[in-house]
């Protein structure tokens, strides 16, 4: 299963909010969180895909029957964005709260999950000569 591009964006939109660009020293900066969650869809099977793809258009669509405008996720400021991402991780509705939690571990591991951010904050001891090779070279 793959992403429209619109989904990818807001992908991107939403990943923003959950991992600030200024999370792990920059280190998020480095992947692109639309292009994260695409390849989460892309390698998880369909039903899996489906569930984070569901996640996706929950989350933008929340402001229209949550928020008090007529707005979407990308309508939102920053700080908005992020109280809305509160707002869903906190409902009593159990499905809510599973889609947007499911988006969230799908955003972490995309992410954070990537050989090159695993490297560079040496986790597992993965990639500590290469990345002490790097730096030296720099």
């Amino acid at each position: 299963m793959t992403l429209m591009g619109f989904e990818k964006r807001w992908a991107r939109s939403i990943g923003a909010a959950l991992l600030p660009s200024d999370a792990l020293g920059s280190l998020v900066t480095e992947v692109d969180p639309g292009d994260a969650v695409a390849e989460q869809v892309r390698i998880l099977p369909w039903y899996s895909g489906f569930g984070i793809r569901a996640s996706i258009w929950l989350i933008w669509f929340a402001p229209l029957w949550i928020g008090d405008d007529p707005t979407t996720f990308g309508g939102l400021d920053a700080v908005d964005q992020v109280a809305m991402l509160e707002t869903l991780l906190h409902l009593d509705a159990y499905p809510i709260r599973s889609l947007t939690l499911l988006f969230k571990l799908a955003i972490c591991l995309g992410v954070l999950g990537r050989e090159s951010v695993i490297a560079r904050v040496e986790a597992y001891e993965y990639g500590r000569e290469a990345f002490a090779r790097e730096a030296r070279a720099a």
